[in-house]
């Protein structure tokens, strides 16, 4: 098993999918615990903003290749 940093751009890009469901989980389980609702909703947006940006530059990259 490699490391993420010594996968090629179409390894990134699946191992990036892959890390989708234990996002979802995570938030599944921070909704319930009891924070304030604006910590949640800040932790969401900012975890989904990473996720997404990852995806796209890795998909992006994996395409050039």
């Amino acid at each position: 098993m490699k490391l993420y940093f010594e996968l090629d751009a179409e390894g990134r890009f699946k191992r990036t999918l892959w890390t989708i469901p234990f996002v979802v989980l995570f938030l599944a389980v921070i909704w319930f615990l009891p924070l304030w609702t604006y910590k949640k909703i800040i932790i969401t947006v900012v975890l989904l903003v990473v996720l997404l940006a990852q995806l796209a530059i890795n998909y992006k990259k994996m395409k050039e290749e």
